[in-house]
């Protein structure tokens, strides 16, 4: 669900701005691994429609999903699966790290730290991703991942969307117009 809030949030914010167009709509169906994606394509795709594009995070259980596709039901369809890792540039990481670093540690503080005595910031490392990070630093705070996730991704979308949408790094703004680049010349019909 968060990572379905991060797409449009940011495909919202690339239309708003005139930065892309699109030929057609793109619906992002979460899935919840490979598992889930067997489901969800049989409900989307009817006989020999083409498999709908993929979206993985580039972590350990997204290089595992893939290995599974790849060897079943997205056999010789390697290019219809897209890892987070391609735009982000760094390794394991997630959709997460797709948002800019300085809006996430502040959201992170907002929901998560109530108490002046530890903060995200204080404890962030640059250079990997942000999400185990993010993670962990909840659970100290009794907050599961889960619920993390789904906040912070609800206080992006309200942020980007309003009229006082803060100022989006150029180099975010680049990793999205590639990502959504991609997702178009791929003749999506869904995205996974």
């Amino acid at each position: 669900m968060s990572d379905q809030h991060y797409l449009n949030s940011i495909r919202n914010y690339l239309l708003r701005e005139g930065l892309v167009s699109f030929k057609q709509d793109m619906v992002f169906v979460p899935s919840g691994g490979a598992k889930g994606v067997k489901g969800i394509v049989s409900m989307i795709c009817a006989g020999d429609e083409d498999l709908p594009i993929v979206l993985l995070d580039s972590d350990q259980g997204g290089k595992e999903t893939k290995r599974v596709l790849l060897s079943g039901l997205y056999s010789g369809n390697e290019s219809k699966i897209l890892e987070v890792g391609k735009y982000t540039g760094m390794i394991d990481s997630e959709i997460e790290d797709l948002i800019p670093t300085e809006i996430m540690i502040k959201n992170i503080d907002k929901i998560v730290s109530h108490h002046d005595e530890e903060s995200f910031e204080d404890n962030f490392k640059a250079g990997i991703s942000i999400t185990p990070q993010m993670e962990e630093f909840g659970s100290r705070f009794n907050m599961d991942k889960l619920t993390l996730k789904v906040k912070l991704s609800e206080r992006f979308r309200n942020q980007i969307s309003g009229k006082n949408s803060p100022n989006i790094d150029k180099k975010y703004v680049d990793k999205w117009k590639l990502l959504f680049e991609d997702l178009e010349n791929s003749d999506l019909q869904s995205l996974i």
